[in-house]
């Protein structure tokens, strides 16, 4: 008996030994791939983007899916998800911390704000068939935001950007790993003013086709090829209306924004912040308006190729000469003096001064076989002279 207890007692002491020396080990190896596992647990983290442009006092939806939460358990006890608006600074911090791995055994600083979200904490739980765990907010509003001060007064209030940011904290392995864990959406414009839209969306269009590859914070290039922004109108006019740019509208967009089609390089301001030569508005401006136009009310008749689009005034002139009955112009110029002067049996010209569309858009002047524009037209183009 005395021999057994002694041959018992030293393989349990041998056992223990090996033991301490695993479990020293495996934690060594679990510091190592921490940060690997954090970054795969974070990619795995996905959202339903945000509008674009929010507007304060306004209220929104955003959605946030954990992807792996079977693997985790974590609907056994489910953690809480709280968003928040960041600038950009703060989103350079949230994405070098993410870059820089997490620590198991430390907890990170709380993400700094710059707005005042309210509705802004959802629990994780099961809203599909397929269990993925997520996190719907169906009543976020943004009551306030607090702007960077740049002490720049050129700056618009439009041209910064923030972002919303996910965060949610895992505690694995019995509390022994906690992983604070960030995920930001595309960069987002916030306005006070329906006025404000036409801006804020040119820099999120600006930003989606031109940010900086591998970007902290919300870089983009501010100088770019023509041909790289016709693209990137095209793809905005794609998004709106439902029909892409073709290379005659490009042709007519170089034209009328005074660049050649293999222009080199084309700038920011001279997109959204200069007025086109001769006119009182940007190229974006109304660029942007037409967009309006098209997806309030003729969004179907592009999608049945019934509109030829963008074209020039010699063109059109060619085009409506041999126009069968039922066709029309809709035209859209600084002032009426570039209108073209059309003979087309059974046509109507739908026509707009400005950017500002609205208050003109729907006023038709009928022209006969042979006849000439009526009177009214006459004196609106003796008043734009």
């Amino acid at each position: 008996m005395t021999r057994l207890k002694q041959v018992t007692e030293q393989e349990l002491v041998v056992d223990a030994q090996e033991l301490l020396r695993s479990r020293q080990e495996l934690k060594d190896r679990l510091a190592q791939c921490l940060p690997h596992v954090s970054d795969n647990v974070r990619d795995v983290a996905q959202t339903l983007q945000p509008p674009s442009v929010l507007k304060t006092q306004t209220k929104f939806t955003t959605t946030c899916a954990f992807l792996i939460s079977d693997a985790l358990a974590l609907f056994l006890d489910p953690p809480t998800v709280t968003v928040s608006v960041i600038n950009e600074s703060q989103a350079i911090d949230v994405n070098e911390r993410n870059q820089a791995g997490l620590s198991g055994l430390q907890r990170q600083d709380a993400v700094g704000e710059s707005g005042g979200l309210q509705n802004n904490q959802k629990v994780l739980g099961s809203a599909s068939a397929d269990g993925v765990l997520q996190a719907a907010f169906k009543t976020l509003s943004l009551k306030k935001i607090r702007r960077s001060d740049k002490g720049e007064s050129d700056v618009s209030v439009t041209d910064e950007k923030f972002s919303l940011c996910y965060s949610l904290t895992l505690t694995l392995s019995q509390g022994d790993v906690v992983l604070n864990l960030h995920k930001l959406s595309a960069p987002i414009v916030v306005v006070v003013h329906g006025n404000q839209l036409p801006s804020a969306e040119a820099t999120i269009m600006w930003d989606r086709a031109f940010a900086l590859p591998a970007r902290t914070g919300f870089q983009v290039d501010a100088v770019v090829p023509w041909n790289r922004v016709c693209h990137a109108l095209s793809a905005y006019h794609k998004h709106q209306v439902g029909v892409s740019l073709n290379s005659d509208h490009f042709v007519f967009l170089s034209q009328l924004a005074g660049q050649s089609p293999d222009n080199m390089v084309y700038p920011w301001p001279l997109l959204a912040k200069e007025p086109l030569a001769g006119r009182t508005f940007s190229l974006w401006e109304w660029f942007y308006n037409i967009c309006e136009l098209s997806r309030k009310f003729l969004k179907p008749v592009w999608e049945a190729g019934l509109i030829h689009g963008f074209i020039s005034k010699d063109r059109s002139e060619e085009l409506m000469m041999d126009a069968s009955p039922g066709r029309f112009f809709i035209c859209s110029h600084g002032n009426l003096r570039t209108l073209p002067s059309v003979t087309c049996p059974s046509a109507f010209l739908i026509w707009m001064t400005s950017p500002t569309f609205t208050r003109v858009v729907q006023k038709k002047i009928p022209l006969g076989p042979s006849s000439r524009p009526s009177p009214r037209l006459k004196r609106k183009r003796r008043q734009d002279m």
